[in-house]
């Protein structure tokens, strides 16, 4: 890579240049060696390819400001491929532009708060079923995200086993956009397009009857769809079947990933879990409007994304020659964003390892700046954060105040790289039972 030579390389503790070993085993922290020993640039090896890491909150700061120097369009193109050249992810510039507010105005905080009560009754319906016998709380977590999205999305519910269908066929996606040519095994997979077919076959009979019916709902589809310029041309079927698949896919894997880590801190601290219980003594998900009214839930879960972001990483392309922290970088070099590094570094967090939550109490309740990147920032940030920072504590609190969970042997709290970071391999075996009449 020209221009690069002078950027430090970083290598495994054994003198390796390959960094995957020890990433795959410690994929949450283990760059902060780098960052402390070499800066906020350097080069390291990971996955069979090299990159130019960049790691710190000025490294955030820089790409959240300038996300021009990037190359969506190169770095996403497993999106690209996988729906066609109008999905989100891999636009970039004026295009992206345009999209992106067209599907934010189905994301409103508000709008999705008016749905707080519809998602805990599918919640409920879900749970319930897994009241009194042994359950998998992973997947569990994966099938109540994927309910309550119906719910704030379509003001529907899935029919029988399209949950399941959903949650395999977003793993699918996602693995393919990490592989190289090996991701044309699972394009090619019958098993996999027949998932996609009956996804996007479900997702047009919606759209069907929106038009036939003439619906008008004030769920994120009609806000999306109410959202479209005027002067400009229809959405075709086709884009707007790709653009609900991208939604229900968003906090599948990342936002139940992230509600398992937040249970799992809970159960390994009980001091805290009371404190917790305590504050929610009048919890009602029907009335949840804001987080105001529960600081310790707030900072449980911030403290539950800071110490478990799902993605510890995001590869890039730079777009153009750019400068940072006094290096050069020139166009068409591999970028590795370590977004969530600042997480464990003991300069922007005392104890970073620990948990506590509060940390985010009273007059430190917002991370410090550029330090949080589970959700990512700037333009380019996660679409779905309003849905998840809503979808989280109702699951946390419903969890807490509707039911007891009792663990099958207590997982350790050790991360690994399942295409996002997820506790142990295995299952997670809870049993489940009620406290108190549904709502």
């Amino acid at each position: 890579m020209m221009g690069s030579s002078a950027i430090p390389y970083f290598t495994a503790k054994d003198g390796s240049p390959d960094c995957t070993p020890g990433f795959l085993g410690e994929p949450l922290t283990y760059f902060v060696a780098a960052y402390e020993a070499l800066g906020p640039v350097f080069r390291c090896r990971l996955f069979g390819r090299d990159f130019i890491a960049l790691a710190g909150t000025a490294a955030n700061e820089f790409i959240w400001q300038h996300a021009e120097v990037l190359d969506y369009a190169q770095s996403n193109k497993g999106w690209r491929e996988q729906f066609d050249g109008n999905y989100l992810n891999q636009l970039e510039g004026a295009a992206y532009h345009r999209k992106r507010s067209r599907m934010n105005a189905g994301f409103k905080p508000s709008m999705i708060m008016s749905h707080t009560g519809d998602m805990s009754r599918a919640f409920m319906d879900v749970v319930d079923g897994a009241v009194g016998r042994v359950t998998d709380l992973r997947p569990l977590c994966v099938k109540l995200v994927i309910n309550m999205t119906a719910r704030a999305l379509l003001q529907a519910d899935l029919p029988p086993g399209m949950d399941t269908i959903m949650a395999v066929a977003n793993k699918e996606a996602l693995r393919a956009n990490t592989l190289r040519t090996k991701r044309y095994l699972i394009y090619l997979n019958p098993r996999r397009n027949w998932r996609r077919w009956k996804i996007f076959g479900y997702l047009r009979e919606i759209l069907a009857e929106r038009r036939h019916n003439f619906l008008e709902r004030d769920d994120v589809l009609s806000l999306i769809l109410k959202s479209h310029p005027p002067d400009a041309e229809p959405l075709t079927e086709k884009e707007l079947v790709y653009d609900l698949t991208q939604l229900f896919m968003a906090g599948s894997s990342t936002t139940s990933t992230l509600v398992l880590w937040t249970l799992l801190f809970l159960a390994h601290h009980p001091a805290w879990r009371n404190e917790l219980e305590t504050e929610l003594r009048d919890w009602d998900p029907a009335a949840f409007t804001s987080m105001k009214p529960w600081p310790k839930l707030r900072a449980t879960l911030l403290e539950a994304e800071r110490l478990a972001p799902p993605g510890p990483f995001i590869p890039r392309i730079a777009k153009r020659d750019f400068s940072f922290a006094g290096h050069e970088i020139t166009k068409g070099s591999r970028l590795l964003h370590l977004q969530t590094l600042p997480h464990f570094l003991p300069q922007v967090y005392e104890e970073p390892l620990a948990f506590r939550p509060s940390r985010f109490l009273g007059e430190a309740a917002a991370p410090p700046k550029g330090a949080h990147g589970t959700y990512g920032g700037g333009t380019h940030s996660c679409l779905g954060m309003p849905l998840a920072r809503i979808q989280s504590p109702l699951m946390v609190a419903n969890f807490m105040t509707q039911y007891r969970l009792e663990f099958v042997g207590l997982p350790a709290l050790h991360s690994m790289l399942d295409i996002v970071a997820v506790p142990v391999p295995g299952n997670i075996p809870v049993f489940i039972y009620r406290r108190s009449a549904s709502v």
